[in-house]
């Protein structure tokens, strides 16, 4: 008998998967593994990042010509077609995520659409222009919501980093990431940057140094992380860990603040009660 070749096993994790798992375990176990499972809860602040990313991310590859107006008028059609879609996966408006303190969904969907076109769009682009970066370019490509998939030990991670950023006058190279939600919300979490440190170094060969984030909600960055300060063996042992605990369904819930915009809460019996 021919002997049979088994093909090596692959894994594939992302930082999202890590980050949810980190925040809470049984919130990623309920909406991943529960049977039935639960009905989609979104979010007009999912709408607002969508559209936000989209926005400037052609812009940027039309290496920004829009004037200010037209981003605004380009991000109110996305965010309008967002909603829309939003809405077909889930019609029943009850069953949508809010931010306390918003009396309705249809509020909350318009307050978003506001924020966008008065604050985060003209805040970010008057950052963008004025600005000692630009977003870096490869071989005539930007490095713009780059894919990535990379090997991690025995794992294989992926995701998309936000951007590049090329600094003319240090000559340096630094990561960024777009986050519309508050700096106590979307915690920083170094690992992300790290992960696409190492991404767009075993891409591309390109040396980082620095990440952060960029909150448009505050028209501010968080500080620089000094991305040495983690090294590449203890993402990849993060990532065992995290692969691990999936596939043995190790979860624990981790009840707190953020709770209250779980879209599983209601079926959580820790969650439901703080």
């Amino acid at each position: 008998m021919d002997d049979v070749v088994i093909p090596e096993r692959t894994y594939h994790r992302s930082i999202s998967q890590l980050k949810k798992v980190s925040k809470c375990g049984e919130q990623f176990k309920l909406e991943k593994f529960s049977d039935p499972r639960p009905p989609k809860s979104p979010a007009a602040w999912l709408a607002l990042g969508i559209a936000l990313h989209e926005t400037f991310t052609e812009w940027e590859h039309l290496d920004r010509r829009s004037s200010k107006q037209d981003l605004i008028e380009e991000f109110a059609m996305m965010y309008d077609i967002t909603i829309s879609e939003l809405l077909e996966e889930q019609p029943d408006l009850s069953l949508w995520s809010k931010p306390p303190n918003t009396k309705s969904v249809e509020n909350s969907i318009s307050n978003y659409r506001t924020r966008g076109i008065e604050k985060d769009v003209p805040w970010y682009f008057d950052r963008c222009i004025a600005a000692g970066w630009e977003v870096a370019e490869l071989n005539g490509v930007k490095l713009l919501e780059v894919e990535f998939s990379i090997e991690l030990g025995d794992i294989t991670a992926y995701g998309f980093v936000d951007r590049v950023q090329w600094w003319r006058a240090d000559r340096r190279y630094t990561i960024e990431d777009t986050k519309t939600g508050s700096p106590d919300s979307d915690d920083f979490d170094p690992r992300q940057l790290k992960l696409y440190q190492i991404a767009m170094m075993k891409m591309f060969g390109i040396d980082i140094s620095h990440g952060r984030y960029w909150y448009t909600k505050i028209d501010r960055g968080s500080k620089w992380f000094d991305l040495s300060q983690i090294d590449e063996l203890t993402v990849i042992d993060q990532y065992a860990t995290l692969d691990r605990m999936i596939g043995e369904r190790l979860f624990l819930p981790n009840p707190g603040k953020h709770c209250g915009l779980c879209p599983v809460k209601n079926i959580c019996s820790i969650g439901a009660v703080t």
